[in-house]
């Protein structure tokens, strides 16, 4: 597992917080061992997720859990103990998501030497509301596809593949706003050709959807100029969903899906 180290930077004026942190090419690499048993986290009350599936071994799956294990800090050496997610059902505890979205669940804190650091590793998210299925796995491993063949007998309408945390928030705050990320996806790629300026001198690492109240935006993040937004219209949305909704048809699949800009631009420009 790697513990991506960042720090927060941003060299425009007048950018509201956004729950993405700047982007960093550091990365320490970390060995972590179990140290204690599964744990799973269930509420009595709750039982609708639960009755659709047929499968004892999917219910199981389905319910937040997460294992004990020992971190040892890349900084001090200091050793803690942390939990570490399989699954964040947020339909069965809401308060995971906050957690997720405001770097708060996937964070380690060492109060030794005050390192902060992400923690990025294999985890699957659950919003059975939304019908939302991510699964985050920062490599494709064969253990990751074999896990996937599992999730994929779940009946959820939005199941999708990410490598990073962003990525994981981005597709949240996306379903949070009733929009379907593939139309974001080609909003990002008709906005590149406004970014080009900016990158004759600097590099693009990302480009986000973030939201205030009504207000959509497109975080842009840069290695040298740091975060800018871009502001988008409801009513460009719709132009953009009308525009390429019948192209998408196309590309439907009912398996995990990694929706990115590679898959917008294989659409646009009609590769296969």
């Amino acid at each position: 597992m790697g513990l991506a180290l960042h720090c927060r930077y941003d060299r425009r004026k007048g950018i509201a917080p956004s729950p993405y942190p700047s982007l960093s090419l550091a990365e320490e690499g970390l060995t972590v061992g179990f140290s204690g048993g599964l744990c799973y986290d269930r509420k009595d009350a709750w039982q609708g997720l639960c009755r659709q599936d047929r499968s004892r071994g999917l219910i199981m799956d389905k319910l937040t859990r997460y294992s004990t294990e020992e971190l040892k800090c890349p900084q001090c050496g200091k050793v803690h103990m942390v939990k570490r997610y399989a699954v964040v059902n947020v339909t069965e505890k809401p308060e995971l998501k906050e957690q997720v979205l405001m770097n708060k669940l996937f964070v380690f804190h060492c109060d030794q030497c005050d390192l902060t650091a992400p923690l990025t590793y294999e985890t699957v998210y659950v919003d059975s509301k939304k019908q939302l299925l991510i699964y985050l796995a920062p490599e494709k491993t064969s253990n990751v596809e074999k896990s996937l063949a599992e999730w994929q007998k779940l009946d959820f309408r939005h199941k999708r593949l990410v490598d990073n945390l962003n990525d994981l928030k981005e597709k949240i705050l996306i379903a949070d706003n009733l929009l379907d990320d593939r139309i974001v996806e080609f909003m990002k790629i008709e906005h590149l050709k406004q970014l080009e300026n900016e990158m004759k001198d600097d590099n693009l690492l990302n480009i986000l959807f973030d939201y205030q109240g009504t207000q959509y935006y497109l975080m842009v993040f840069f290695e040298k100029k740091g975060i800018g937004r871009i502001p988008v219209s409801q009513e460009y949305y719709r132009d953009v969903e009308h525009r390429y909704s019948h192209r998408m048809g196309k590309k439907i699949d009912k398996n995990f899906m990694e929706v990115d800009m590679r898959w917008a631009g294989d659409i646009m420009f009609d590769r296969n």
